[in-house]
């Protein structure tokens, strides 16, 4: 082999290794819950009162989606 196929490999690696990872975050609980809807009440009640460190606030307390997040990370299937 030589040393781009190699370095193409470990990439590779590294990217499945990140999937796994985000693949496990992925999963619907009470948490993930609470929180989204805790910052849509929030970010409604901000724009209601054209309040926009109130929504921007609600953005803080938003999860980050992990399932947008492990699409994004994901390396195109070849």
């Amino acid at each position: 082999m030589t040393g781009d196929q190699q370095l193409l490999l470990r990439e590779r690696d590294r990217h499945e290794e990140l999937h796994r990872s985000y693949d496990g975050d992925a999963k619907l609980n009470q948490s993930f819950l609470v929180l989204t809807l805790g910052a849509s009440l929030i970010s409604t009640l901000g724009l209601l009162a054209d309040n926009a460190p109130v929504a921007i606030g609600a953005m803080v307390i938003a999860p980050l989606d992990p399932v947008a997040m492990g699409g994004r990370l994901r390396p195109p299937d070849r």
